[in-house]
């Protein structure tokens, strides 16, 4: 087996792209800059996914079969990436917020 392949869902790339406008309208961020760099280092997460150690099982496998937490420097946000694998490929499908309603429904 080679490297492994990311795949990332068009839903994941819309939700992302949306969190940089979300995060700097929000007063989060003074400038739009600092939010681009804040999802871009939830791209470098994501690069590192196949290669986490610890796989947890998500509750609910409509948005992926597992989950792996990404910390952030504020400390009361915590971003879980859920995604599936197939052989050498991962599909990351999903991200939420330990703030959002949607988290509850998958995270254990």
């Amino acid at each position: 087996m080679g490297e492994p392949e990311i795949v990332i869902s068009e839903l994941l790339l819309i939700k992302l792209d949306f969190k940089i406008n979300t995060l700097h309208n929000l007063g989060y961020f003074g400038h739009l800059e600092s939010s681009k760099k804040y999802v871009n280092e939830m791209f470098d997460f994501i690069n590192t996914i196949p290669s986490q150690t610890l796989k947890f099982r998500t509750k609910n496998t409509l948005q992926g079969s597992y989950y792996c937490k990404m910390k952030v420097k504020n400390k009361r946000t915590v971003y879980y990436f859920t995604y599936d694998i197939k052989e050498n490929l991962y599909l990351i499908r999903n991200c939420f917020s330990s703030h959002e309603y949607e988290y509850h429904k998958y995270i254990k």
